[in-house]
C-alpha cells in the first residue's frame, strides 16, 4: 500500500493514468484478492525476490542496476 501510494505521489495527479491507476486498486477485494508475485511457489525463489525489487512501486525502494547485476538469481 505504501508502495502505491508513493508511485500515485511521484507520478502526480495531472498524469492521465493518476485516476485509472486509482480504478484498478479498487478492482482487488475480499472476493478477488490480488496475489503478491511473492506467493507464486511455482516461480523459481531468487527468480521471485529479484522480480519483486525491479517491480517495487516505491521508487526509492526499488532495486538498481547495479543491484540487480549482483543478484544471486544472476
Amino acid at each position: 500500500e505504501d508502495g502505491f501510494k508513493n508511485l500515485l505521489q511521484h507520478i502526480g495527479k495531472e498524469n492521465p493514468f493518476f485516476e485509472r491507476l486509482i480504478a484498478l486498486a479498487g478492482d482487488f477485494d475480499a472476493e478477488r484478492p490480488r496475489k503478491s508475485f511473492t506467493m507464486w511457489r511455482y516461480a523459481d525463489v531468487e527468480f521471485r525476490d529479484l522480480t519483486t525489487k525491479l517491480m517495487n512501486l516505491d521508487l526509492a525502494r526499488r532495486i538498481i542496476t547495479r543491484g540487480a547485476l549482483e543478484h544471486p538469481w544472476f
